[in-house]
């Protein structure tokens, strides 16, 4: 059985259970997702949102956090152990920016920009330094983390210096960063300039559209499917019908990305010995296994949306014959 990213941590003694609705600054979220420190991914809906160290405040009745990282794609919300990689690391603030100390290592990690907004250098180059210091000790700035720079408004232009080794995954996703000079020889983690509109081109080309994964699917399909036994059609009518239109979207995605003609075709001009024929194969044996329930899945959710007065902008999808 295929697990997804989430389901390690779906299950948890926390307060906030799996399936249920919470109101949250003026939209109600239902929950996917639940680590044991009380980290909390909701679906609002429309967008998808990892709430840190989620508490609910009794005297107000709303959700208070540390933190809150918003997703618009479903295919790259992480797991939230990837977030808060650093988290519990000494940190440091230099120069209007953010590291992480690790002391194991005797390194530092770049992990954020931490400008007041009235004073972000828009438009400037920023140079990031080969070492940081941290109560007297020296640390060479080695990588950038995880989701450093997602959504980021404040820097345009950066320069890394050549003691970064990595970049990590989603490093600059969705940032205004139009021009990054970095090391030539740098690991660079899964998409790390995604959606990054303002980027000179020959770097904004540099990322593939993540892969929704099947069994990240059926856990949303799941969940949604549990809110509709509770009353989700009746109590949360909004939110339902939001969700189910961004359920077809992304079994859309999905089937697109599993189609299968164009793969059958790319096969046949790969060498039967090599890697990348190996893996393509694997994927091609996942996808043919999914497409019927796919199918069969994507137009029960048409119906969900024709039977509650919500018609889709989507055609349900039809198989080629």
């Amino acid at each position: 059985m295929r697990k997804g990213k989430f389901e390690s941590s779906s299950e948890s003694d926390s307060v906030f259970k799996v399936g249920e609705f919470y109101r949250m600054f003026g939209t109600e979220g239902l929950v996917m997702a639940v680590s044991d420190q009380n980290d909390v991914l909701f679906n609002t809906g429309r967008e998808f949102v990892w709430g840190i160290n989620v508490e609910m405040e009794s005297e107000r009745d709303q959700l208070i956090w540390d933190k809150a990282y918003y997703f618009e794609e479903y295919a790259i919300v992480p797991p939230v152990e990837e977030l808060k990689k650093y988290r519990n690391h000494p940190g440091a603030i230099i120069n209007g920016f953010a590291y992480a100390i690790d002391e194991v290592n005797r390194c530092a990690v770049l992990y954020s920009s931490n400008f007041p907004d009235e004073i972000a250098p828009i438009d400037q180059l920023e140079t990031i330094p080969s070492t940081v210091e941290y109560q007297d000790q020296s640390y060479p700035v080695t990588a950038v983390a995880d989701w450093a720079f997602y959504q980021n408004k404040q820097i345009t232009d950066l320069a890394l210096p050549d003691s970064i080794k990595s970049i990590g995954n989603y490093a600059f996703a969705k940032s205004d960063l139009k021009r990054l000079e970095m090391p030539a020889e740098v690991e660079k983690g899964k998409d790390i300039f995604f959606k990054c509109q303002q980027l000179i081109k020959p770097q904004r080309d540099n990322y593939q559209e993540s892969e929704i994964k099947r069994a990240d699917l059926d856990h949303l399909y799941n969940c949604i499917e549990k809110a509709e036994r509770d009353g989700a059609q009746t109590h949360n009518r909004l939110w339902h019908h939001n969700a189910m239109q961004q359920m077809n979207v992304l079994y859309t995605q999905y089937l697109n990305q599993c189609d299968l003609q164009n793969h059958y075709k790319a096969l046949e001009q790969l060498d039967p010995q090599s890697q990348e024929y190996q893996d393509l194969s694997e994927k091609i044996k996942t996808w043919e296994l999914d497409d019927a329930s796919l199918v069969a899945e994507q137009n029960l959710i048409k119906q969900h949306e024709i039977d509650n007065g919500h018609e889709s902008h989507e055609d349900a999808y039809e198989p080629d014959m």
